[in-house]
Order: C-alpha cells, then structure tokens, then sequence
C-alpha cells in the first residue's frame, strides 16, 4: 500500500513539472527537507518521464490537460483499489468494484495515446496529431462511447488474465476452484478482477461467472458497433467531423488488436509451463 501511494502520488508532480509548473511540484515538497520531489523520483515514474514530455511537446494545452486530467484519475483509482483491498480485506459490492476497476483500467489514458500517435496522414508535419475539439469531445455520443470502451476493456482484460491473477494469489489452484462450486473465497476477494467479484456477487461458480462476463463482453461489443454506425450516418446529432471519424477508427482498431493480444499473448497462455 505504501509502495502504491508513494509511486502514483508522484504522477501529478511529475506532469506538472514537465508542463513547468513548480508550483505544484514544490506544494507536494516533505516540509522537512528543501529537495524536490521531482528530484526522488520512483524508477517506473523517471522511466516514463520521456515518453510524457514527447507528449506534452505534441498535445496543445487542451489536449494536455485532458492528459493530465486521466492520468490523475487513474493514479487515484490505483491508490483506492489498494486502499479497498489493504483496509477491508476485499471490494464491498459489484457496483464499488465497477466504480474503481473504470478509473485503474486507463480508458481515457490510451485514448490520449491515440491522439498521439495518430497524425493526420495527409498532413506532412509529422509532430501534427490527432486533435479533437471541445464540440467532438464532449459530445454525448462520445462520452457514451468511452463509457462503453472502459468495460469493454475491463471485460476483456479480467476474463484472460483471471487465472494468472488467481494463481498469483492461490498456488494451489485446481480444477475444483476453476469449475466448481466450491470456492476459495478468500483468494478471489483480493482480487481486482470482474470474475471473481461477479462470483462472490452472484454466489456462482468461476465458471458461471466467466460466462456472465462473455455475454456482457459481447453486448458491450454490439452497443459499441450500434453506436458508431449510428453516428456515421447521422442519426440523434451532428455528423462525425473527419477528426472524431479518425480517432473512432483508432479506438476500434485498439479494441480489436487488445482482444488478440489477449487471445494470443503468453502473458496469459503459458501459466503452467512457468
């Protein structure tokens, strides 16, 4: 828990500073020391600093707070997360879990990474990204879309990685906590994972608890598809503008490349040959 306050505590100050704002940097400053926080950097925050002033040179002052504004969500979903767990013993309720699993997936944060990455190809500049407007943005319709992408993501991501989390936590898995249902509450209360909280909320066994999540996944999927198709032809709004038309098209070649990397990565696949 310490661990985790200390590293995303820090991800304000180090946006901050990269945006040269030492105000904020020197407010978070141990009132018993003159040295900079920025200069005690956690190693995974220093590695990162690179990547974040690349973007920060790229981004307009719009962009960058958007930026600022997800990565600090998701620090704080972080630190709530471990706080739950470390205070509790385990999430509360389904909808207490929903809540903080949509701040720690970082939705918003690998939407911003599209902007980045994701220039205009018919622009020769090659520092010119994508950049949406405060009219796309805010638009009811894109809001719902990344409201739905945040538990498309979560789906996806918890139903693979579940068994390498259980194990994680449970060396002595076996077929009987994977089917049955008799299950080792206590390891799948601690963790931060859709199926094995929608077990412990429906009295279910693992198995009908992954099944619950595929068919929510595949909904997730449909309303995902409705909605776009929706928007493009106009239907309840403005039409797309070709900067919304182009990051809608990265985020659904995202989804679509994490449900394969899911599928095919051993990350999640080669559990019992480690």
């Amino acid at each position: 828990m310490d661990d985790c306050r200390r590293v995303f505590a820090q991800m304000p100050c180090l946006l901050a500073d990269i945006s040269a704002d030492t105000d904020h940097c020197q407010q978070q400053q141990d009132n018993t020391t003159t040295t900079p926080v920025i200069e005690g950097l956690e190693p995974y925050v220093r590695q990162i600093r690179p990547t974040f002033a690349d973007i920060y040179s790229r981004f307009s002052g719009q962009q960058w707070q958007r930026f600022v504004d997800a990565w600090i969500d998701y620090a704080d979903g972080n630190v709530a997360s471990n706080a739950v767990i470390a205070e509790n013993g385990r999430f509360g309720s389904l909808d207490e879990f929903w809540r903080i699993r949509r701040q720690t997936i970082g939705t918003l944060i690998t939407t911003m990474i599209i902007m980045y990455t994701d220039a205009d190809d018919d622009d020769d500049n090659d520092n010119n990204n994508l950049e949406l407007p405060e009219r796309d943005w805010l638009d009811p319709r894109m809001q719902q879309l990344l409201e739905l992408t945040k538990d498309h993501m979560i789906c996806s991501n918890d139903l693979f990685s579940f068994e390498k989390e259980l194990l994680a936590i449970s060396a002595d898995m076996t077929t009987t906590i994977i089917d049955g249902t008799d299950r080792d509450r206590h390891a799948l209360a601690q963790m931060s994972n859709i199926v094995a909280m929608t077990a412990i909320d429906r009295q279910c066994s693992i198995s009908e608890a992954q099944l619950i999540i595929v068919e929510l996944f595949d909904k997730l999927d449909g309303k995902i598809i409705e909605l776009v198709r929706d928007w493009e032809q106009c239907n309840g709004g403005q039409p797309l503008s070709p900067g919304a038309r182009q990051f809608i098209r990265g985020l659904l070649y995202f989804l679509g490349g994490m449900y394969r990397t899911n599928t095919n990565s051993d990350r999640y696949h080669r559990l019992y040959h480690t």
